[in-house]
């Protein structure tokens, strides 16, 4: 499951970027709204932990 992981860490790392995008984008085009303000801070959480985590992932031994 590491290996898995650390071989698509690059394409988790672009999806954790387009998720905060998207989020921020949903978020100013949207403000005032409350259910899509919520959705977009949700999305934009998500996509920075995942962003963060994927920084963090070392190969591992096997």
């Amino acid at each position: 499951m590491k290996q898995k992981i650390y071989k698509n860490r690059k394409k988790i790392l672009f999806t954790g970027i387009f998720l905060t995008v998207l989020g921020v984008i949903i978020v100013y085009c949207t403000y005032g709204t409350e259910p899509w303000e919520t959705i977009g801070g949700f999305l934009s959480g998500f996509g920075v932990a995942t962003s963060i985590i994927t920084f963090g992932i070392q190969k591992s031994e096997k």
